[in-house]
Parts: structure tokens; sequence; C-alpha cells
């Protein structure tokens, strides 16, 4: 969701103000006002709960949403209408519109949490860390209640005397579109649809809050199921399903057996040749999804599912968000060379690793790769935000949480896989994390089979890189002699990037004016043209009607004198006219063929110009993937040194016992806020530090690494969520294994 930057600025300062001038003139009000809610599965799925979550009684959400009584069974994805009493504070200009909801907090719960889970994006969590102060926004108590206050939005006068009588606030989903949002309320489309901050909206967006004017409150078409009449059927058909389903399933897979199609094989190939054309293979069999196999996806549901590759659902380099079969994917396109990719991906399957859904080509044999959705992003967003909120920090428990995910899910491919599969780029960015804050690793571009016992600790110095950045909460420390952070120097390479960013958008707008130029000078010569073309025109005219003049006064002088002769002369006049028809005609040829040569040379000026277009678009790309290459180079290398000072800090931290808790309070994220236990944290360190030393043999294997950690968050006196035991979804399956038992 889109942070309202300036709406919470203005809010935060009301705040303040209030709080150090009570005289200030401030007036409130209050209203009726509605919020949308979607039912959830997994959660609030029935209306005593989502009742008690909201604050309101069952019967007024089941009469607002056009429910037979408060024990209506509910299905997935219900639209609800909460009705709820909307509070207006107003000071001078500034007004701010809120309904506060009080909620109890629960083990493993955050403001960030429960504000986009739970509440469904209705509140901001940074609003949500202001209107509590008395609580630590990263070291909740279980059993507080917490203040959250939802967004609505009273009329105002001009809204009354328009026929609006009250708003209802609605979160965009992905799948919407503006003409059935606008259907489902039976707004107009001259009706004004607001954001949270009143400005009217053009674009929408997944996730964003907005108000929607109503006069009345529309008649929800709900369709509970009806199970009384149906009851009676299952029994019969629910057996004759089974048997033909069972038959059904023997047959595919014998036909699948028969086929040995080489999607599945051990040779990954998407195309396959005959007489030198190219073509796609079979569709893979019904069963691969019961197989947990992935799925071939036809190229028409990849264009679909991100509309043409549409740039509001990109997510990042070549990276898009999309709905495929109901179920929120990411699509990415892979790269010429990811056949042991793809090869890798087939093989695994771990809770903890992010799971390959299908892929597709397209007809010029273009890869693309569709994974599950990660909702909360890569960790290096969190580890490395500019943002000072609360509610954007990792907590302790998380962060342990985060280092025994990764080491769980290297542990699978070190030791549980045949052969051993070496990830050989681990780092922050490659480490997604999902709602719930579980850690999955990501781009298995690099990996390869292990070729001997030494292959492996390549991962583990790179997972040491990852706790310690875990720790410190930062990328790395440039240190000078006495171990100090040059800021100075970061702020001066900040300072140079701004300045080439500022220069590269200074020369895209010389081009794109360059660009303009030229344009407007083709359109003058064709202007230019076209006018001389009807100057000819204009003056062939004229010489046509001085000849039709002349001729007529030549056939009246011809009438008055030679009267006797009139039928030579109509003889005549007949052969005159069959002349300039003729005449006509080929004139008229003339300028046909004269078109269709102007339109031929129109064509080929295009062809030339797509052509030269198809050259620099191909030129651009080279030289994109050039600085791609050396922008890869480039940060390679700054990682490379980064983790070399990052590693002696840690070794000068832990070197010396004499006082070395206070030196790594000091070194440790200042985002924790000591909110940790300091013996874990010496712990975590010794073993980062034991991962990242010079001699590989030296270093700890993953199994020992994962041990190590689940002893580590037992003892912790902030006890970890089980990340990867205690959590699992009834719908995910994934390959687990006991640490304990590891060798």
């Amino acid at each position: 969701m889109a942070k309202p930057t300036s709406f919470l600025l203005q809010f935060t300062l009301l705040v303040c103000f209030t709080a150090i001038h009570g005289r200030a003139e401030i007036t409130s009000s209050s209203c009726d006002a509605y919020v949308s809610y979607f039912t959830k599965s997994s959660q609030f799925f029935d209306l005593h709960s989502i009742s008690k979550l909201f604050g309101v009684k069952a019967l007024k959400i089941a009469k607002a949403s056009n429910l037979e009584s408060d024990k209506t069974p509910l299905f997935d994805g219900q639209l609800l209408f909460i009705p709820v009493t909307c509070n207006s504070t107003t000071n001078g200009n500034n007004s701010f519109f809120f309904s506060n909801t009080t909620y109890k907090i629960n083990q493993g719960d955050t403001f960030y949490l429960v504000s986009t889970s739970f509440f469904e994006h209705l509140c901001d969590s940074d609003i949500v860390v202001k209107m509590n102060p008395s609580l630590n926004p990263n070291n909740l108590s279980v059993g507080v209640e917490a203040v959250f206050p939802l967004f609505c939005k009273c009329p105002s006068k001009e809204n009354l005397e328009q026929g609006i009588q009250f708003f209802i606030t609605y979160v965009w989903q992905l799948t919407d579109v503006v003409s059935g949002v606008r259907s489902i309320f039976n707004v107009s489309k001259d009706a004004n649809l607001e954001d949270v901050k009143g400005v009217k909206l053009t674009n929408f967006v997944a996730g964003e809050a907005l108000f929607i004017p109503l006069s009345k409150l529309p008649l929800l078409s709900q369709s509970p199921p009806q199970r009384k009449k149906i009851k009676h059927l299952v029994i019969v058909v629910g057996g004759v399903a089974l048997g033909v389903g069972f038959l059904l399933v023997a047959y595919v897979f014998f036909i699948y057996k028969k086929m040995k199609l080489p999607i599945w094989g051990n040779s990954i190939k998407m195309k396959m040749k005959q007489n030198g054309q190219l073509l796609p293979l079979p569709p893979p069999p019904v069963v691969s999804d019961y197989l947990g196999r992935p799925i071939l996806y036809d190229y028409k549901v990849i264009m679909d599912a991100t509309m043409s590759f549409n740039e509001g659902f990109k997510i990042g380099k070549s990276v898009y968000k999309a709905i495929i079969n109901g179920q929120i994917s990411v699509i990415k396109e892979a790269k010429p060379d990811s056949t042991e990719e793809l090869m890798i991906l087939q093989k695994v399957n771990h809770i903890n690793l992010v799971k390959l859904v299908g892929f597709s080509s397209d007809d010029k044999e273009n890869f693309y790769l569709v994974y599950e959705f990660a909702e909360n992003g890569s960790l290096d967003k969190w580890l490395y935000s500019s943002s000072e909120a609360s509610s954007s920090n990792l907590t302790w428990s998380q962060r342990l949480n985060i280092a025994l995910d990764v080491a769980n899910g290297l542990q699978y491919m070190h030791d549980h896989t045949q052969p051993s599969i070496v990830h050989q780029d681990i780092k922050t960015s490659c480490i997604l994390l999902d709602l719930r804050f579980r850690a999955k690793i990501s781009n298995l571009a690099k990996a390869r089979p292990a070729v001997d016992s030494l292959s492996t600790k390549v991962d583990v110095f790179a997972f040491g890189v990852v706790v310690l950045k875990l720790l410190s909460g930062k990328k790395a420390l440039k240190c000078t002699v006495n171990g100090e952070e040059e800021e100075e120097e970061e702020e001066e390479e900040e300072e140079e990037e701004e300045e080439e960013e500022e220069e590269e958008e200074e020369e895209e707008e010389e081009e794109e004016e360059e660009e303009e130029e030229e344009e407007e000078e083709e359109e003058e010569e064709e202007e230019e043209e076209e006018e001389e073309e009807e100057e000819e025109e204009e003056e062939e005219e004229e010489e046509e009607e001085e000849e039709e003049e002349e001729e007529e006064e030549e056939e009246e002088e011809e009438e008055e004198e030679e009267e006797e002769e009139e039928e030579e002369e109509e003889e005549e006049e007949e052969e005159e006219e069959e002349e300039e028809e003729e005449e006509e005609e080929e004139e008229e040829e003339e300028e046909e063929e004269e078109e269709e040569e102007e339109e031929e040379e129109e064509e080929e000026e295009e062809e030339e110009e797509e052509e030269e277009e198809e050259e620099e678009e191909e030129e651009e790309e080279e030289e994109e993937e050039e600085e791609e290459e050396e922008e890869e180079e480039e940060e390679e290398e700054e990682e490379e040194e980064e983790v070399g000072n990052l590693c002696k800090e840690i070794r000068d931290v832990l070197d010396n016992e004499e006082g070395r808790e206070d030196k790594l309070r000091d070194w440790m994220d200042s985002k924790l806020k000591d909110c940790y236990p300091i013996e874990g944290a010496l712990s975590l360190a010794v073993m980062a530090r034991a991962c990242t030393q010079d001699e590989p043999l030296s270093r700890p294997s993953m199994a020992e690494i994962v041990f190590n950690l689940c002893v580590l968050a037992e003892s912790s006196p902030e006890k970890v969520e089980k990340s990867w035991v205690s959590l699992l979804e009834a719908d995910e399956i994934g390959h687990s294994h006991s640490p304990i038992r590891a060798r």
C-alpha cells in the first residue's frame, strides 16, 4: 500500500500541536460511515469473529451486507459492509477522519501484520504507531489493547447538497477494474473516487484505500451455499465421481508413462525441431497438478495475466506480479541459459525455498518462470530501509526466525538432495519474506550440483555474511584506521550518484526534445507537400475550365454559322464529348497512378523507419546488457570489499573479551533499540564469525548451524515462532525434517 506521507505528516503535526497547545481551536464531529471487508478462509470467517474484530454487532453487519441473519454461513472472498462511527477532527483548514477500533495483541502480532492482514489495509501501520505512544512497536506484550484508526470520511455541506449521504471505505483489490467497482456500488462515471488524502484517483493501486460516495447503501448480491437441497445428492454423486476419478487418474498415468514427455525428464528442452521449424511441446498431463510438478502454461495465459507485460504489473527488473488461476504469482523473464536453474527447481521442494509454480515460452524462445508470491518482498528492503518508522523494523525474534529459515533451506539443498546442490549466490536480496515474515530462498540461477565436500562451504560463508547483516542492519561498514565509519565518503558517493542521475535525466530530456523537433520538421514537410499538390490540382482545374469555355464558344459560333448542317455538328459534338470523357478517364487514371506511387513511397519510408527503429532497439538492448554486466561486476567488487570490512569488524569486536558486550551493543542495528538478549546476540555473532573463517574446512556444516540456531531459539527469553514447523499452512506441501536429528 502506498504510504500517505503528507497525510501522515499533517496528522502527526496535529497530534503534537494539540499536546503542546491545549487551547488550540479544534472542533470535532461524527457521522455514520461504512468500511468494506472481504472474508478469508484462514481467519475471521464468520460474522461473530468479524464482529469481535471491528467491535460492531453481528446483526448490524448482516443487515448492512444483505444477509438473512448473523448465523448465515459465509464463503471465501465474500464482500461485507461494516457500519462504523466516523469521527471528524478539524484544526483550521485541515480535517482528519478516523474510526478508532480497539484490538487485543496476540502472540506474534505486529502493527504492520494486523494493519495489512487482519484489517486488510483499512488502516496505516505508521499512524497506528502514533496513536499508541505508550506501546513499544518492536516488543508488543501479549494481552495489551491497541487502538487501530480505520480510514473513513464524513460528507461535507457541498457533498450533502449533491445528494451524497455517506462514504464507504474500499481497499482496491489486485483483480479489480474501475467499471466493475462502480457497478457494485451503483456509482456513476462522473462520481469522484478519492484516496485518503482527498486526491481524485485516476490510477488505482492494489492495497490502496479509497472513499466511494453513496446516496444509499447498495444491496449486495449474496448467494449462500444451499447445502440442504443438495445434501442427499452428495452421497450418490460422490461415490460415482470417486470411481470415475480413480479410473481417470489411472488412465492418465498410463498415457503419461507411455508418452515419456521430455518436459519431466532429466534434460529439459522447451522446444523441439522438425524439418528446421520450431514446434511447441505437447501439453503436460492433467495429473501433474497432483504430483507437485511445475505447470507448462500457454503463453497466452502469461500475456493475459500481465496485460501484455503492462508496466502497471511490473515490480522489478523483468519481474511482474499477476494472478493466474486465482492465485497471486510472480512472473520472471528468464535468461537464455536458465536450463540448469529450471532442472534444479523441478527437483527441490521445501517450505524455505521459493516454489516454482510453472513456466512458459513464446515463439521467439523467450522463457518465463512463474513463482509463488512473497508479500513482504526481499530482506534487504527491510534491513536497509531509509524509513525511521517503527513498523518497517524487524524485531529480534523475526531476525532469528529468518536466520533459522535460511539455514533450514540451505541444509535441505546440501544434505537432502541427490546430488547436493550449492546455491552460490546467498545474499539479502535473494531472501524473500511472506506475509508472516517466513524466509524463502530465491534466485537459483547460479545454483549447481556440489563437486566435493568443500563446495557447500561457499554457502556457509555467504550465510555467515547474511547473519552479520541481520545483526548490524547494514550492508557493510567502511572502516578507517580506527575502525570508525566513513560517513562522509558514503555521503559523497550518494551525491555523485544523484548528480549522475540528474545528468542522465537531462540527456534523456535533450533526446526527447530532439525527437520532437524532428517530428515537427517531418510534419512541416508533409504539410508543404500537401499544399503543393493542392495548388497543382487547382491549376489543372482552372485549365480545364478555360478549355471548356473555349469549346463552348466555338460550338455556339458553329451552330449560328452552320444551322443547315445540324446533324453533322451533332455528330461532331458527340465525338467531342466522347473524347472529353476519354481525356477525363485518362486524367483520373494518371491521378490514381500518382496516388499509388505516393502510397508506395510512404510505405517504403515507413518500412525504412521501422528497420531503423529495430536496429536502434537492438543497439540499445546491447548497450543495456553491457551496462548490466558492468554494474554486476562493480556490485560484485563492492560486495567483496564490504564483506571483508564486515568480517574484519566482527572479529575486532569479538577478539578482546574485555568489554566486548559493550562493543557488540554499539555495533548492533540501532533499530533494535536494545530490545534483544545480549547473550543471544553474542552467540549469533560468534556463529557468524565461525561461518566466515578464511579456511573453508574450519567452517561448520549447515546441519550444525541449524542445530545451534534451534538451541539458541529455545533458550532465548523471547520465544521465537516455530517458523518451519508450527506455522505450516494447510495448503502448503513442503519437505520438512527435524533439525535435532540432523548431522
